[in-house]
């Protein structure tokens, strides 16, 4: 029983092995960072920045969001 076992172990190795050795390799995948990108201007963000400001937005994300609402 152990030598068929073993028999069928080894065939099935030698399947299994077969087929990943004929497989084409992967040409790498580029892993760089790119930044995303923005279709706003400076002078826009700015804006959107002195506004959220005014408006109270950052002071709420300051007092709940980052500190965690304590």
């Amino acid at each position: 029983m152990k030598k068929l076992f073993f028999a069928a172990s080894l065939l099935s190795c030698a399947v299994c092995s077969s087929a990943f050795a004929q497989s084409p390799a992967k040409p790498a995948q580029d892993q760089s960072w790119k930044p995303p990108v923005s279709t706003l201007t400076r002078a826009q963000v700015e804006r959107s920045l002195v506004h959220a400001e005014k408006d109270g937005q950052l002071n709420y994300l300051d007092s709940v969001v980052y500190r965690g609402g304590h």
